[in-house]
This record gives structure tokens, C-alpha cells and sequence, in this order.
């Protein structure tokens, strides 16, 4: 006898999952700066972001309808690019005081540098989420609210909170700090060399990788997760099992159908093809007839943002081109582990619908972050000496650490929501890890210098448009 209902699931404890993660993420920061300091900021810009987007969306969730999971949506996002936010800006006001500035100096350059990639990075991944409101307000709406609420709070929270904290916090920053070690940039600035020396044969092994990861997303099929779904420890799965032996495939989604016999053709054929259910038909074909909006709406958003800000038009399209990459190998991990069940976990069964929509906007807007936070960096060497290879390099060296450190957090914290009792959640949870695991380092540390490579110069083309003035006919650029 087994119990059958969500009642009896095997839920995990609530603040569980959260607690992993922020473990991780603690871990990571602790390595990555060796200071005790350095470490907690960006755990308390994360916690006191995450608790004012939790406010936030339970305020306007009396007025926008959410699903059942938006909180944790909102607290899985919010950790993930919070903290890494935060890890960005504390180490640019550590460069500053490393370099001899002031305390104000160093803020200051930090906002204005890696502060101002932190308001693009979080723009567009607000931007990017409102892409599912394509699908109709009723259904996209309360996701695309927790997605939003926990990514704003946060932005907002490293762009105010964050630098008052620094400034009351000083040089003391580094008063528990173990000794630092100065091997990542050489090494990170090697490595770029020799993508740069291969340009055509490093890209091409990036692009095969990323071709054989995103093979299996193209047997994508989407439907609705039920209790057979659910590991086989789970007594609600049990339950199932039992059930369909009992009574047939079917019986924990029954179709009822009201028909009128004809007599044309057996009953029984009219039930059979009506079969795959309703609702699950309804949405599939719903999403995908709104699928191309929401995409173009989405890569035409991040064009202009990125256009505006770097002043280029070849490295918005070249971005856009690989965090696709990214997106289609997120999609192909996780139709193989949950629905091809490579794992051998006995959970296999289809998407949920909603999912792939969702997981395509927000992995868009969180590629975008590490491109953003690489771009800056090299658009400010190239400023200074015009070398574009010289300028990737050292863009590359640079950064190397930081994003390295902060893909790992997001990959923690993401990962930890893998192992939520919601099948969907745990769906996007691999997902994202997945896309952020690549993105760092297939995409970022290969593809992207190889790209740039090739392209030199052209990089950062962009149109100068020539007006005449009516009255002395000077050309003004």
C-alpha cells in the first residue's frame, strides 16, 4: 500500500536548498578573496536583495496572480546574480586600494566602472525576462514578476547599499585577509595568448563542443510533470506506479470527451486520437506561435543596449551569436537528464511547458552578465592603447578570476535548487547551472577571445552618420 496525493511527496525542508547554496557561494568568496571581510559583503547584499524582492513580489502579488513557486524563482535569481554583482564591485574597490587610492577614490572608480556594468548586466536581464510576457500577461506575468522583482532588488541593493557599506568599511576590508596570491593573471593572460595564436582551430573545437551538447535539445517535447515523475523512493511515485498497473497508462490524466456517434467512424478512434492531454496541446502550440516575438523582441533589446553602451555593432551581434550557443547547450543537458534520463534516476518524462520559454529569456539575460563584465574590461584597454589583441588579453587576465569566481557561485546556487521537490524548478535549476558552467568557460574563455580575434579591428565598427548644417553647409559628424 503506498499513499497517492502531493500531500505525501517527499518535499525538501524549506530554507534547505537556500542554505546550500549560500554555503557554496560563502566557500567560493572565501577563495576567491581570502579576506573574511571581502567575503561577507556580498553575502549580505545578496540576503538583504533577496528579502526585499521577496517584499516586493508578495506586495504586487496581490495584484498580478504567481505561481506556486515564484518565491523561490525570485530567491534562485536573486542569490545567483546578487552575490555576483556584489563580487564584481568589491573587486574593483580592492583594485583601487591595491593601486594607492583613497577610500572615496576607490568607490567612486569602482560604481563608476564595475558599478555601471552591474546596472547594464541587471537592465538587461530584466529586460530580457519580460520577454515571456509574450505569451499572454495570464501566463507569463506572475513568472516573469518573480523573476524581475528578486534581479532588481538586488541590482539595486549593489548600487546603493554596496557602496555605502565600503565606504564605512574601508581599508579594513583586508584586516583578516590571508596572503594574496598574483599567479591568475599571468596565467589567464597565457592562455589568451594561445587562443589568440589559434584563433580558427580553438573556435571551431568551442563551436563541435557546443554542437554536441545542444544535440539532444533538438528532441525536445513539452508537457506537465505528475507524480511519475518523482524519484521512486517517493511514495506518491509508488502510488503511480501502481495505479497504471492497475488501470492503464492514462489513469493519472484522464481525458473526458462529450462527442456526439456519427456513426462515421468507430468512437473508439475519436478517443484515441485526442489522446497527448488538452491542456498540455493547447500551451505547447500557444508557446510556440509565440516563440519567434518573444525571441526577436529579446536579441532586438539586447542589440540596443549593448550597441549604446560599447558603441559597436559587430560585438552585439557576435554576443548574441554564442549566449545562442550557450542557450541551445543548456536545453540539450537538460532534455537529456530529464527527459532522456541519461542519469538513470527513473524520472524521465517531458518539459514542462512553460519551462524552455522561461529558461531561454533568463539564460540569454544571465550570459549577458559575464559578456558585459568582459566586454567593459577590454573596451577599456583597447581605450587606452588601440591594440585590440593587446586589449583582449588583458581584458581577458583581468577578469579571468573574478568571473571565474562568480560563475562558480551562480553554478552553486542554481545547482542547489536542482534538488528541489518542484520537478520544474529542479529543470531550471540544472538548466541555468548548465548554461552558466558553459558560458564560463567554453564560450567565455575560448570562444569569445577567438571570435575577437578574427575579427580585430572590426570589432568596433560602428556607422558614423554625416549630417550637413542648411545654413553654412559644415559637416558636422
Amino acid at each position: 500500500m503506498e499513499l497517492a496525493g502531493d500531500d505525501f511527496a517527499d518535499f525538501t525542508p524549506g530554507g534547505l536548498t537556500e542554505g546550500i547554496g549560500l554555503l557554496a557561494a560563502a566557500i567560493v568568496l572565501l577563495v576567491a578573496f581570502r579576506s573574511l571581510i571581502a567575503t561577507v559583503l556580498p553575502l549580505v547584499i545578496g540576503v538583504v536583495g533577496v528579502a526585499c524582492g521577496v517584499a516586493l513580489l508578495t506586495v504586487l502579488g496581490h495584484l498580478v496572480d504567481t505561481p506556486g513557486f515564484a518565491v523561490y524563482l525570485t530567491i534562485m535569481l536573486g542569490l545567483g546574480v546578487g552575490i555576483d554583482y556584489a563580487l564584481l564591485i568589491v573587486t574593483r574597490f580592492r583594485a583601487g586600494l591595491d593601486e594607492g587610492l583613497g577610500v572615496a577614490e576607490a568607490v567612486t572608480r569602482a560604481m563608476r566602472t564595475a558599478g555601471r556594468s552591474v546596472l547594464l548586466a541587471g537592465l538587461i536581464v530584466i529586460v530580457t525576462g519580460s520577454g515571456i510576457l509574450f505569451l499572454g500577461p495570464s501566463i507569463g506575468g506572475g513568472i516573469a514578476l518573480s523573476a524581475g522583482c528578486g534581479v532588481l532588488m538586488v541590482m539595486l541593493a549593489s548600487l546603493t547599499l554596496l557602496p555605502a557599506l565600503l565606504a564605512l568599511v574601508g581599508t579594513r576590508i583586508d584586516r583578516f585577509a590571508l596572503s594574496r596570491r598574483s599567479a591568475a593573471r599571468p596565467l589567464a593572460y597565457r592562455w589568451s595568448r594561445v587562443v589568440q595564436r589559434r584563433p580558427w582551430l580553438m573556435g571551431t573545437v568551442a563551436l563541435l563542443a557546443l554542437a554536441a551538447l545542444a544535440l539532444p535539445g533538438t528532441q525536445l517535447r513539452v508537457g506537465w510533470s505528475d507524480a511519475g515523475n518523482r524519484p521512486v523512493s517517493d511514495t506518491t511515485r509508488r502510488a503511480h506506479d501502481l495505479l497504471a498497473r492497475g488501470f492503464g497508462p492514462g489513469m493519472e490524466a484522464p481525458l473526458i470527451l462529450a462527442v456526439r456517434d456519427t456513426g462515421r467512424a468507430p468512437l473508439g478512434d475519436v478517443v484515441r486520437r485526442a489522446a497527448a492531454t488538452a491542456a498540455a496541446i493547447d500551451y505547447a502550440r500557444h508557446a510556440s506561435g509565440r516563440m519567434p516575438w518573444m525571441v526577436g523582441a529579446v536579441l532586438l533589446a539586447s542589440f540596443v543596449l549593448l550597441a549604446g553602451v560599447f558603441r559597436s555593432v559587430v560585438l552585439p551581434v557576435k554576443a548574441i551569436a554564442v549566449n545562442l550557443l550557450s542557450i541551445g547547450a543548456a536545453y540539450g543537458v537538460v532534455v537529456a537528464v530529464f527527459q532522456q534520463d541519461v542519469l538513470g534516476q527513473g524520472t524521465a518524462g517531458p518539459i514542462d511547458a512553460w519551462v524552455p520559454t522561461m529558461l531561454f529569456v533568463i539564460t540569454f539575460g544571465l550570459s549577458m552578465d559575464y559578456e558585459v563584465f568582459l566586454l567593459s574590461r577590454i573596451r577599456e584597454e583597447y581605450l587606452t592603447h588601440g591594440d585590440d589583441s593587446r586589449a583582449v588579453a588583458g581584458g581577458l587576465a583581468a577578469t579571468a578570476r573574478v568571473i571565474t569566481a562568480a560563475a562558480t557561485i551562480m553554478f552553486c546556487v542554481f545547482a542547489a535548487f536542482g534538488a528541489f521537490d518542484d520537478r520544474a524548478l529542479r529543470v531550471m535549476g540544472v538548466g541555468l547551472a548548465a548554461a552558466v558552467l558553459v558560458d564560463a568557460t567554453v564560450v567565455r574563455l575560448v570562444l569569445v577571445p577567438a571570435a575577437m580575434e578574427v575579427l580585430g579591428a572590426r570589432n568596433w565598427w560602428f556607422p558614423n552618420l554625416t549630417f550637413r548644417r542648411l545654413t553654412s553647409g559644415e559637416k558636422v559628424t
